[in-house]
């Protein structure tokens, strides 16, 4: 019959006896409760060492401790990545914006720079700290940021030489209004 203070036959539970000449067996410490040596009071086994209470060892996956290296470092993160993607965003809206699509390139050049050097301090790095596509996705948005307004200027340019517009500006100023709305008639008209 086992015992309430003692359920695994371990030697009186008041004598603090565990198994007699059995390495790393479990212990009693005289509270009924069992644990493991040097540990008196534990109360059985524990799912990390250092027992109820205390915070498990840094970087052991599972245990939601604090998250770092081997060393209880904290793991070190690409701080450049959302700068470049923050900047990549904005040029890309100032491409797709009217009036400001004149900065975007400038900004976008900015951004594509940013994108590089992330890329560059994400291979040094290891862990997820290293935003690799974050920096990935801000060199593609930087260089659509940069082609997309030039090709639109290009095309503005050259649809504006063709025309006859560009000899209206030559004439003096008080009949360059006419030659300008003799101009947009032809061109509705054909």
């Amino acid at each position: 019959m086992t015992n309430p203070q003692d359920p695994y036959n371990t030697g009186d539970g008041a004598s603090g006896q565990g198994y007699p000449g059995y390495p790393g067996g479990h212990q009693n410490d005289g509270t009924g409760q069992p644990g493991y040596p040097g540990y008196p009071g534990q109360g059985g086994y524990q799912s990390y060492p250092g027992g109820a209470g205390q915070e498990p060892y840094a970087g052991q996956p599972g245990y939601g401790g604090y998250q770092g290296d081997a060393w209880g470092q904290p793991l070190a993160k690409n701080g450049v990545a959302p700068w470049a993607l923050g900047v990549s965003i904005l040029a890309l809206v100032l491409a797709i914006s009217i009036f400001l699509s004149f900065f975007a390139p400038l900004v976008g050049l900015v951004g594509l720079i940013l994108g590089i050097v992330g890329v560059v301090k994400a291979r040094k790095l290891q862990g997820a700290g290293r935003r690799m596509g974050m920096s990935i996705v801000s060199i593609v948005l930087s260089v659509i940021a940069v082609i997309v307004p030039l090709v639109i200027m290009g095309l503005g340019l050259a649809l504006f030489a063709d025309s006859e517009m560009a000899d209206c500006l030559q004439l003096p100023a008080d009949q360059q209004e006419a030659c300008v709305n003799s101009v947009v008639e032809d061109m509705t008209t054909n």
